[in-house]
């Protein structure tokens, strides 16, 4: 769908992605000759999330700092910039930079809890430092790849027997299911913490 200015010069060669994203943004802008998406040239070291958009400015793709909502469902992105403008009913976490080293406190930032494997309660994620662990590590898995299974397996006689030693650790499950009845089933197999379902996402 090419859009022409009302000077019929081309705005974009394919509007359909601009105005399926925002129908009435798109028309908007398109009536002023603009385009809805924009970015901005990035400096050196300042990433780019090629496949990702802001929600409130359209900047595609984001440049910088992303932000996201700790609940999926929302479906919210937003740049460093629209960041303080912008209020929103649930919690907004910084996306991990891909490819880049992170403290493990700002990896667990993007988790504001865990559930509590044996009731409905929630632990505060800072308090699993507080038992002298040294070690928090990270199981990326899924409950329909069988083979997994297997690794689970042997990944809880290790830990089992880890923490009766000298050196105990902790690991956060991180779920990629699709559905929250596969993480649970899934989180009901294992004697760690695991993050909230689809929470972990920023992680990945």
């Amino acid at each position: 769908m090419v859009i022409l200015s009302l000077f019929l010069q081309i705005i974009i060669l394919d509007g359909i992605d601009e105005v399926r994203d925002a129908n009435k943004e798109a028309l908007y802008k398109w009536f002023q000759g603009k385009r809805l998406f924009w970015t901005r040239e990035p400096p050196d070291g300042e990433y780019v999330w090629k496949t990702t958009k802001c929600t409130e400015c359209f900047m595609m793709p984001m440049v910088g700092v992303r932000y996201s909502c700790t609940n999926l469902d929302c479906q919210i992105d937003l740049c460093e910039a629209c960041l303080s403008k912008t209020k929103h009913k649930h919690p907004l976490v910084e996306y991990l930079i891909p490819k880049q080293q992170h403290p493990q406190e700002k990896l667990l930032a993007s988790i504001p809890y865990l559930p509590d494997p044996n009731n409905s309660d929630e632990i505060d994620i800072k308090n699993i430092w507080k038992s002298d662990i040294k070690s928090i590590g990270f199981y990326f898995t899924v409950h329909w790849c069988l083979p997994g299974h297997s690794f689970t397996r042997e990944l809880t006689e290790f830990y089992e027997e880890a923490q009766t030693k000298r050196d105990p650790f902790h690991i956060i499950y991180i779920s990629c299911d699709e559905e929250e009845e596969s993480f649970n089933d899934y989180r009901s197999e294992m004697p760690w913490l695991a993050a909230p379902w689809k929470l972990g996402s920023t992680l990945l």
